[in-house]
């Protein structure tokens, strides 16, 4: 067996998870279009998109367009991240463990969170001055906060990153003492 191709603990797991990254891209966009597309789910994805639960919100066609653009944008953060992992379970599947990619597949994904974390309260705060802006009188809410969730999503991007980026070593190590070999 050569160093190259180490088979993962459990091809049929890293099968069924690079599905489910990528279903999961796919259901996150498309669900956030259907929210802000759908008439009866566009308050809820506002109020939800804003963490404005109780304030009074205002749904126009312009919140509504602003808002399908902004979050879609967003999650399309997160959904890079999770293709990047969808990619990274189909060749873990095939054996494909100590390649270039695979520490470049996992920087990609811990960026992307890292990323996502970050993006978490200024997108929330221009939601909240989007859906609360009072088009008659002129008034907003703005509202800005960080939450633990984003916190830990941020430190598990940069776990992910270091890990990432001591697998592109250990695979040029390796690659280098296949050379010398």
């Amino acid at each position: 067996m050569e160093v190259n191709s180490i088979p993962p603990v459990n091809k049929g797991l890293c099968r069924g998870a690079a599905a489910l990254a990528g279903v999961t891209s796919i259901a996150f966009i498309a669900g956030n279009v259907a929210m802000w597309m759908v008439p009866e789910w566009t308050e809820m994805v506002a109020r939800d998109a804003s963490n404005m639960q109780t304030q009074r919100i205002f749904i126009t066609p312009l919140v509504r367009w602003v808002g399908l653009g902004v979050t879609t944008l967003y999650l399309g953060v997160l959904a890079w991240g999770l293709l990047s992992m969808r990619t990274l379970f189909q060749r873990l599947a095939v054996g494909d463990v100590f390649v270039a990619e695979t520490g470049m597949l996992l920087r990609r994904f811990g960026k992307a969170l890292l990323a996502y974390a970050a993006l978490t309260p200024v997108v929330r705060s221009a939601m909240a001055l989007l859906v609360t802006h009072d088009p008659v009188a002129h008034e907003a809410f703005l509202s800005f906060g960080i939450d633990d969730y984003e916190i830990i999503v941020a430190l598990i991007g940069v776990l992910i990153l270091a890990f990432g980026s001591v697998m592109a070593d250990a695979t040029r190590i390796a690659d280098e003492s296949r050379e010398i070999i």
